[in-house]
């Protein structure tokens, strides 16, 4: 016995497989979050986050560092995510002797068992009273 394809059962394996191939050419959208004149803090590309440098206010490098990653993780949850999804995370530190009083706030910030891949170096940021400036880029 064989086994006829009716013309309308073919014209439908057609037309999904027409609208499987449109779908996968559509070109992918940049979500942008808190867009100023000169960039984009946050930027989602399909599941991922990119993430401008984040700064924080205070005096001494505790607190910048507190308000730096309280400052990041609402953005990130502005972009539909947290900080456990965090893919990597550069730390820029204007003087290397304020690594000790930086992880002291930062070990009590990440999520035990899901601390993020890290780069920290020494750098001179862009005005002489910011201590720290974190950037992320993570997985919704």
């Amino acid at each position: 016995m064989s086994t006829l394809h009716t013309p309308s059962l073919l014209l439908g394996a057609l037309a999904a497989a027409t609208s499987v191939m449109l779908l996968s050419k559509r070109k992918p959208t940049i979500e942008r979050f808190d867009v100023s004149s000169r960039f984009t803090d946050v930027a989602r590309f399909r599941d991922l986050i990119f993430m401008s440098g984040q700064l924080g206010e205070g005096t001494t490098i505790e607190e910048q560092t507190a308000s730096t990653l309280a400052g990041l993780e609402k953005a990130l949850a502005q972009a539909g995510s947290d900080k456990t999804k965090i893919l990597e995370l550069t730390i820029w530190l204007s003087d290397l002797k304020d690594y000790d009083g930086m992880n002291q706030v930062y070990d009590k910030w990440i999520t035990p068992g899901s601390p993020p891949p890290r780069a920290c170096v020494q750098a001179t940021l862009a005005k002489p009273e910011w201590k720290i400036e974190i950037r992320c880029i993570a997985s919704v």
